[in-house]
């Protein structure tokens, strides 16, 4: 059992994260439009989130380049 949520998405602990994801949206049914607020963040949230993942992706190929270029520097280009 992870200490905290974030342990959980750490460790890719799929079913705690499920679990609680599950509690998260009955709770919000149940709370009607008092979890308001908590389901609108969330959509925000849900925007905000496949931009960050799009910005990292674009230094994916940098860091290859880096990575191949640290290999080359170390071991030369007779790579064992």
């Amino acid at each position: 059992m992870p200490r905290s949520v974030f342990e959980a998405m750490a460790q890719d602990e799929i079913l705690q994260i499920a679990v609680l994801s599950l509690f998260c949206g009955v709770a919000c049914a149940a709370l009607g439009e008092r979890a308001g607020t908590a389901v609108a963040w969330t959509k925000e949230l849900s925007q905000v989130i496949p931009k960050v993942a799009g910005c990292s992706m674009s230094f994916a190929p940098l860091a290859v380049f880096a990575s191949m270029a640290a290999i080359i520097t170390a071991r030369g280009l007779r790579i064992p």
